[in-house]
């Protein structure tokens, strides 16, 4: 009986222990311009900014150290 316990106890730790990440990104902004840093270039009023939607996912296994890449529910790109 103890070591069921303790065999339930390790599979529950194992279970919680489990990192998952989803990112979702909605909106982002192409910046170009002749600037140093990206920084500079993203505070030069002067640079070209254009701010578009998207519709991506990023989904991060930490605990598998695996991702998938989804760009309007199409998977894009995985690995390790």
């Amino acid at each position: 009986m103890k070591a069921t316990c303790i065999i339930v106890f390790v599979l529950i730790s194992m279970i919680t222990k489990a990192q998952k990440l989803k990112i979702h990104v909605t909106e982002v902004i192409d910046v170009s311009g002749f600037d140093s840093t990206i920084l500079d270039l993203i505070n030069n009023e002067i640079a070209s900014q254009e701010l578009r939607s998207v519709n991506s996912f990023y989904d991060l296994d930490l605990t598998e150290k695996t991702f998938r890449f989804f760009k309007y529910d199409e998977l894009i790109s995985e690995g390790e």
